[in-house]
Parts: C-alpha cells; structure tokens; sequence
C-alpha cells in the first residue's frame, strides 16, 4: 500500500511539473476588411388599378377605393455599412382624364415590415435587417413629396428593408362637377441616403 501511494504522488509531482513549463510561444493575428457598398430602392408597387366610380355617386358623397390589383412591396437595400439611415419619399400627381381632375385626392400605402424577406440575389442566406425602420402608412397629396419610410438613427435600415403591403386606398373627396373619363396618375418615389428632418425644424 506504501508502494502505490508513493507512485501516486510521484505521479502528481511530475503532472504538476508539467504544468508548470507550459508558456505561451505565440499570438497569430487575423483580419478582414469588409467593403462597404451602396443603397437602392429595388422594389416598388407595380401598377395600381382602382374599381370604378360613377358620377352620381361622387357628386353626392366623398369615397374610398380600395385597389383590386396586387399592392405588391416596398423593399430598400443599404449595402453601405455606414449606419447613417436614409428616407424613402413619394409624389403623387393629379388624377387627370386629358384636361378634367379629380380634386383633393390623395392615396395611401397599409402595410408592415416584412421579417420574412430574404436577398433576391440569394434567398438560402440573408434575413431582412433587425435594424429596418418601423413602417407607418402616410397619405400622399398631388404635388407633395410626403416622407413615407425614414431610417434614423436607432433604426438605421442597414442590409435588407421590405415593406409588404396589405392594400392601397384611394380617397376621394365628393365634388359636383366631375366629367366622366379614364383618369391616370403617377407615383414618383425618390430615396434620399440622408435622414430627413421631421417638418418644421430649422436650426436657424
């Protein structure tokens, strides 16, 4: 029994010497340089089609269509890698058949952030960004150019943001003197890469 405990022991000396010599020889360094890239607006909606509505009804009451068409996604891709956000604007023009207008119209987008969204380009990887700005519906007016999207700074909308839309409005305010026609109109959006200020600050 004296002979096993002294080979234990021994053996933990010379474990514990071990131990003991071991240093560190080396620190191997490693890096990488990720390039940054840019910012595109990729997905608009395709072209909106809204049902009829005749003259009576309009001379004698205001009304909201609702498109019948797909109201399709918003989607912006921010490659930059710089954080510093952007704002995604539209303009609606006039309702027009030939010279007659529809008067105080305006449109609305309804949707929500799409967290489901993946990149076209390789739809196996790349969720849609956890930093996208949160989407709030606004009313676009004939002639303005409404901010509808605006990535900030503690949404700053990097890598992947899509919007899915849920329907698209149309309102329509009650007026007497309405020709009948075929009336068009165009939504112009424009992405900014800078933050827009809300309206009505000035710093001077």
């Amino acid at each position: 029994m004296k002979y096993i405990g002294l080979i234990a022991g021994l053996g933990l000396a010379v474990f514990a010497g071990m131990q003991a010599q071991t240093v560190k020889a080396a620190d191997t360094d490693y890096d990488v340089n990720v390039t940054g890239g840019g910012i595109n607006l990729t997905q608009t909606p395709p072209d909106i089609t809204f049902p009829s509505i005749s003259v009576s009804n309009l001379a004698t009451a205001s009304d909201l269509l609702t498109a019948t068409s797909d109201p399709g996604k918003i989607r912006v891709e921010d490659f930059r890698g710089t954080g510093t956000g952007w704002t995604l604007s539209a303009t609606v023009s006039a309702l027009k058949a030939g010279e007659h207008e529809l008067a105080n119209s305006n449109i609305e987008f309804s949707g929500a952030n799409d967290l489901q969204a993946t990149l076209m380009s390789n739809p196996d990887s790349a969720t849609v960004s956890e930093t996208s700005p949160t989407y709030s519906p606004q009313a676009l007016t004939a002639g303005q150019l409404t901010p509808i999207w605006t990535a900030t700074a503690s949404e700053p909308g990097m890598g992947v943001n899509q919007v899915s839309l849920t329907s698209i409005n149309l309102s329509l305010i009650a007026q007497n003197n309405v020709f009948a026609g075929d009336y068009h109109g165009t939504i112009t959006w424009t992405l900014d890469p800078t933050v827009a200020e809300p309206a009505g600050d000035s710093n001077g």
